[in-house]
């Protein structure tokens, strides 16, 4: 049971907290409207999360994230307004 909590933890995890919000607010929480903001309030974390695991898998273990964020956010600021 613990290897199998050590491999599946997160997803278990994930499982449980889905089934219980969705039991206690059902009527709210399942609407595609709400799945959808769910979705799009947690998609720069999401793509953050992808390219650090990338980042650690090649070797490179790098976590200053919080300034290549800044850095892009400046760039992309920048390339808008001309």
């Amino acid at each position: 049971m613990k290897r199998l909590l050590s491999k599946y933890g997160v997803l278990v995890a994930f499982i449980v907290l889905f089934v219980v919000s969705a039991a206690w607010k059902g009527d709210i929480f399942l609407k595609p409207e709400s799945l959808r903001n769910i979705v799009n309030q947690n998609v720069a974390v999401g793509v953050l999360a992808i390219g650090m695991t990338f980042v650690i898998i090649t070797g490179g273990i790098d976590l200053a994230v919080g300034s290549l964020v800044a850095f892009v956010g400046a760039v992309g600021l920048l390339l808008m307004t001309k």
